[in-house]
């Protein structure tokens, strides 16, 4: 004889199923909170003392400052370049794959070892980047020999403290600096502008006044061949760009950037790091999720214990 199984009996075990599932699921969630509960005291520990570690960290973290100088780099009458052909063709440099060889010369020369090296040594530095290597009592550092930082070092972490943001559709440029000090930055960023427009401005000199030396010499030297006036005219021509130029640089302070907005002291309030309440939040959380595990782990011990005193 067959044995018959009638709808309403696979119903009911579905539901008798289900309802094992169920409460399954609820046994675990009561598990869980269950071990919770039983080591709350430990729990509640670990995260007051993980908060309060955060606490102690931000109030150990030095707080830091930005500085920030805003300039535009100065656009110079250059026949290689779209701009001097045709002013409506500027815009078209990056797009044509033309750079702006002068523009990114100054950006090259303010990111230079060389440039840091120069005010480094001019403003001695090292001291004020390596503070915690120098004794301020003697004028010394306190560990000589390889103890004593080098300029190669100071520019890794001058260069780790400093921002360069160019902005590529209007070609303003950040120059920022973060320090631990309100003042300090302030006078970097506005003496590294200084001193890159200074030599950038030499170098400009040097070479008109060497190319014109150059021409001068030339055009003596083809004036004594009547068959020379074209090369004299394209001589002449060269001349006349070469003084344009020198002119240019020996009239221009802001030689390669011009200031736009001028570094300002930040307020006592205005410190970017640490952030206290992204600390102490993550102090938090951490303290929680250990708290936790060390619950768990307390339990599994437990039971193991148990477990053992059954045997």
């Amino acid at each position: 004889m067959e044995a018959k199984f009638s709808p309403r009996s696979a119903d009911s075990d579905g539901e008798a199923q289900s309802a094992w599932l169920g409460t399954e699921k609820a046994d675990g969630l009561t598990n869980f909170f269950e071990v919770l509960r039983s080591s709350r005291l430990l729990m509640a520990s670990i995260i007051v003392a993980s908060v309060a570690a955060s606490v102690e960290v931000t109030m150990l973290t030095p707080p830091l400052w930005r500085a920030e100088i805003v300039v535009m780099p100065v656009k110079r009458n250059d026949p290689a370049s779209l701009a001097s052909a045709d002013p409506t063709l500027a815009n078209l440099g990056p797009l044509l794959g033309r750079a702006d060889a002068f523009k990114d010369e100054a950006l090259a020369v303010l990111r230079s070892r060389e440039l840091f090296d120069t005010y480094s040594k001019d403003k001695n530095l090292l001291p004020l980047l390596f503070d915690t290597r120098w004794d301020p009592a003697t004028s010394a550092w306190k560990a000589p020999g390889e103890g004593i930082p080098t300029l190669r070092e100071a520019y890794k972490r001058f260069d780790g403290i400093r921002e360069i943001i160019e902005d590529r559709r209007t070609g303003i440029i950040t120059l920022a600096i973060t320090w631990k000090n309100r003042e300090q930055p302030v006078a970097w960023a506005r003496d590294m502008i200084e001193l890159a427009n200074k030599q950038l401005r030499a170098r400009a000199l040097d070479d008109a006044e060497r190319n014109m030396r150059y021409l001068t010499d030339e055009m003596r030297n083809s004036n004594r061949l009547i068959a020379q006036n074209a090369l004299t005219n394209a001589l002449a021509t060269a001349y006349e760009k070469q003084l344009q130029n020198y002119m240019f640089a020996k009239g221009q302070d802001e030689y390669a950037f011009r200031i736009i907005d001028e570094p300002t002291i930040p307020d006592e309030r205005e410190s970017i790091r640490p952030r206290q309440t992204l600390i102490v939040l993550a102090g938090f959380i951490g303290g929680l999720l250990l708290a936790i595990f060390a619950a768990y782990v307390k339990s599994l011990f437990r039971r193991r214990k148990t477990v053992l005193r059954e045997v």
